[in-house]
């Protein structure tokens, strides 16, 4: 089982790719080529961990992972974010548990939600409906509504999941080119691709692939925010996250054969009764810091989501479930 890594970047937190290099280095199982997809108008590092290569791609957090790696001749692709540092057997890790259970797609957990205190967890809930599960096998599981649950106390080293944390998954490179992620571009269009590990890992999941999550696959989230400072920093990062969502929700879960399709009732009635819960945490929020932004930002982002949805641009992307023949999981 011969793998390769493919990283996207801006390169402009040089230190904490370099610690990722160096940690690529060390895998027990080394891989065949580390290709780092670099966004055009952007400058390499200038220094050289071992034989990595650089190929300048569009700049996007969708479009420089919806590529053909023509570069790449591995049967298996792990991607990576520039801002993670790999424990020496993550790989091996990753590879085995992928054969073990005839998986195409693993990721690791790295944003260990199940370790979120009391207060953080409530504030997921409060926030975006996220909460903890107790009796699902899915390490990670997608709702109509398009928020998610986590498993609470995982104790095997291996969960089946529906999504994986974008950072760090190991794809099998057949389905990683099929899943036609340009499609998925339109979320680098807002601003800032909110959500895109969901819907491209969830993507895969709804066309029938097997994903998996391992809890044992030590990584350490470098946290660079090479592309998020500029969104967290930024007077319409709500109106961007809640557009984003409502197109996101839109796609994949009430429309997903495309909008031509009746939709899926039961995720359009979920998801009308989340955003009506979360315009009142939204205005809660709007009252107690006493900024009305907070409101007229997510009534914008409805708005602006509405139009997109209904624009020739949205009605020209495929559907999120692919026609060619994958075993669709049309009807979770």
């Amino acid at each position: 089982m011969k793998y390769s890594v493919a990283i996207r970047t801006l390169g402009t937190s040089p230190e904490t790719l370099r610690l990722e290099l160096v940690s690529i280095y060390s895998q027990t199982i080394q891989p065949e080529d580390v290709i780092i997809y670099i966004a055009e108008g952007y400058n390499r590092p200038n220094f050289q961990v071992g034989n990595e290569k650089y190929v300048w791609v569009k700049k996007g957090m969708v479009a420089q992972r919806a590529l053909k790696y023509d570069e790449i001749s591995s049967e298996y692709i792990l991607t990576l974010d520039d801002d993670v540092e790999l424990s020496p057997d993550f790989a091996q890790i990753l590879l085995s548990e992928i054969k073990a259970h005839s998986a195409g797609i693993v990721g690791a957990d790295i944003f260990k939600n199940h370790n979120l205190t009391l207060p953080q967890k409530l504030k997921a809930i409060f926030s975006n409906l996220v909460f903890p599960h107790h009796f699902s096998k899915y390490a990670f599981k997608i709702y109509k509504n398009g928020s998610f649950s986590y498993i609470c106390n995982p104790q095997n080293r291996y969960y089946p999941t529906q999504s994986c944390g974008g950072p760090a998954i190991l794809w099998e490179k057949r389905i990683l080119t099929n899943l036609n992620l340009t499609d998925e571009c339109w979320l680098d269009n807002l601003g800032f691709a909110y959500g895109e590990d969901q819907i491209i890992s969830y993507k895969a999941y709804r066309n029938g692939y097997n994903l998996g999550i391992c809890f044992n696959a030590k990584i350490k989230n470098l946290d660079a925010k090479s592309d998020s400072n500029k969104y967290h920093n930024s007077p319409d990062k709500f109106l961007i996250r809640t557009k984003a969502m409502f197109i996101g929700w839109w796609r994949s879960n009430y429309k997903p054969n495309g909008n031509n399709s009746s939709g899926d009732k039961t995720a359009l009635f979920t998801g009308i009764l989340k955003f009506i819960w979360l315009f009142w945490g939204i205005s809660i929020t709007s009252i107690i810091k006493f900024d009305s932004n907070f409101v007229s930002s997510y009534l914008k982002g409805i708005i602006e989501g509405l139009q997109f949805i209904k624009s020739k641009e949205f009605n020209s992307i495929p559907p999120y479930i692919i026609k060619n023949g994958l075993n669709h999981n049309s009807n979770i």
